[in-house]
């Protein structure tokens, strides 16, 4: 987890030091926002893929397990970048093509990993800490400030309850 945070801080300070580059037409923060948090998105899409492709060495159920959970996850992730990106003038295509474009690296790491099985077995935690960190920052420091801003206190606390209790609600239904 601390190396995600690692590579995050790094990749904001990195972007302070230097002209934003352009995502569609957004300039100036709104850019940066948004780069940050496709980056992360992509970033920790990499570990996924490892871990899609890990659980098939451990037998196809477990392997259809692992794809299915994060599968499903992967449409709010989407939603995140298309709710950061269209607010700010991105057309609803684009906003699309890099919520996609975010998970393109799972299926691009799954195959190799599940050839690799014991050789990537070992660097999966290193991996899923990575991406952990990545979206934590993330969460507190891009999604929450913006969801405070536009919204009350309680509707974001309200929220935040209500996702985690229909995350832990879909991973009891989905482990029996």
């Amino acid at each position: 987890m601390a190396s995600g945070l690692v590579l995050v801080v790094l990749a904001d300070r990195w972007l302070d030091r230097h002209d934003t580059p352009d995502v569609s037409d957004l300039q100036g923060a709104d850019a940066r926002k948004a780069l940050m948090i496709v980056g992360v998105m992509t970033i920790h899409s990499f570990a996924e893929g490892v871990g899609v492709g890990v659980s098939y060495g451990g037998g196809e159920d477990l392997g259809m397990f692992i794809t299915a959970a994060i599968a499903v996850h992967n449409i709010p992730e989407g939603l995140a970048i298309a709710l950061v990106l269209v607010p700010r003038g991105v057309p609803v295509w684009q906003a699309a093509g890099w919520a996609i474009f975010s998970s393109l690296p799972q299926p691009l790491m799954a195959v190799p990993a599940y050839l690799f099985v014991t050789a990537f077995e070992p660097f999966l935690p290193i991996g899923l800490g990575l991406a952990a960190g990545a979206m934590i920052w993330m969460v507190f420091a891009e999604l929450l400030p913006d969801a405070n801003r536009h919204l009350t206190a309680t509707n974001v606390g309200t929220v935040v309850v209500l996702s985690f209790m229909a995350m832990f609600a879909f991973q009891l239904a989905i482990a029996h």
